[in-house]
Formats: C-alpha cells, structure tokens, sequence
C-alpha cells in the first residue's frame, strides 16, 4: 500500500501570536482583575437571573443526565462513610441530596448555604428537605 496522493500539511504555529511573543495586533495583553466585581442587577434582571437558575436546574438532569449523574454519584461514592458534618454550598434544588444516604446523625449535622436572592428554588427546598436543622443564606 502506498501513502496518501497529497503531501501532509506541515503544522503551522498559531496565529494569533506573531513571531516574538506579542499578541498579533501589537498590543499589549491587558491584565484582567480579581475577584471581579459584577455591578448590581436590576430587579427585573434579577427576577430572569432567578427564573433561568431555576429552568436550568430543572432541564440539567433531563437533558444532560449522565453529567448530573456523575456530579452527584462520584462524591457520594468516594466519600467516608463515616463523616460527621456536611457543608453543602449553593444547593440549587438540592437534587444531590437525593443521592446521599445520610444516618440520622448526618442529618442533623448538615448545613446548607443557599443563596437568598434565588427564592423560588428556595421556597422548592424548604419545602422538600425540611429536616435539615440549619439553612444559612446569602444576602
């Protein structure tokens, strides 16, 4: 069997960089800052914030099922059995807490830190996991 009919291409370097270094358009790369401060929202921006946070919790584990399944599975799988407290932070719907299999000890010593700005998914996860003791929020 002989080779290909065409020649291979050589690689060619990237082009978005010239020769010495320098971003392609000769200037200078600006330094970005952190932590970056995001400017408040309006409360109609907040309320789409809140209705799209929300939406994608509830489409994430229809649409993108075996990613939510390996989110919630592999910590719960490597974790010690044995673990006395929890700090679970920005529990969504709490939808990992369907895949722990806390003793009654574990539950008692769980805590949760959820953002109160999202309160319709807030209000969804009271309702649901109401044995857990303290719920902190963010303001």
């Amino acid at each position: 069997m002989t080779g290909p009919s065409h020649p291979i291409p050589k690689r060619r370097p990237p082009r978005s960089r010239k020769s010495d270094g320098k971003p392609a358009n000769g200037q200078p790369m600006k330094s970005s800052s952190w932590p970056k401060v995001v400017p408040p929202l309006t409360e109609e921006q907040r309320r789409i914030s809140d209705d799209f946070m929300k939406l994608w919790h509830e489409v994430l584990p229809k649409k993108f099922g075996i990613i939510e399944k390996f989110n919630h599975s592999f910590p719960v799988k490597y974790s010690r059995p044995d673990f006395k407290t929890t700090l679970e932070i920005g529990a969504g719907l709490g939808e990992h807490l369907h895949y722990e299999k806390l003793t009654p000890e574990q539950e008692e010593k769980m805590t949760v830190l959820v953002s109160a700005y999202r309160n319709a998914m807030l209000v969804d996860f009271i309702d649901i996991f109401n044995y857990i003791s303290e719920l902190l929020s963010l303001n």
